[in-house]
């Protein structure tokens, strides 16, 4: 099976990619992968262990925020969902 990595930064422009993707992955047998990269400014003064519960809180918000954006555009499409997986990446 072939594997896409679709990328996204969650815009208008992104939202393009991503249909261009699935489209793409329902005319061939493909795998998708949508993967947002971000950046968490953390305070200096915090302790080692807050900032990995932070860090872990926001990595599953914007998680569930790369899910919601991925689901809108399948349901907008009215297409059925091929494998995929959502990841994010600080």
């Amino acid at each position: 099976m072939q594997k896409i990595l679709v990328t996204t930064d969650f815009s208008d422009k992104s939202k393009a990619g991503l249909l261009f993707a699935i489209q793409l992955a329902s005319q061939n047998k493909c795998e998708l992968t949508f993967f947002h990269v971000y950046h968490v400014s953390i305070p200096t003064a915090w302790n080692f262990t807050r900032i990995e519960e932070y860090e872990k809180e926001q990595a599953n918000i914007i998680l569930d925020k790369l899910n919601t954006f991925v689901e809108k555009i399948y349901k907008g499409l009215n297409f059925p969902k091929s494998v995929k997986n959502c990841v994010v990446k600080s």
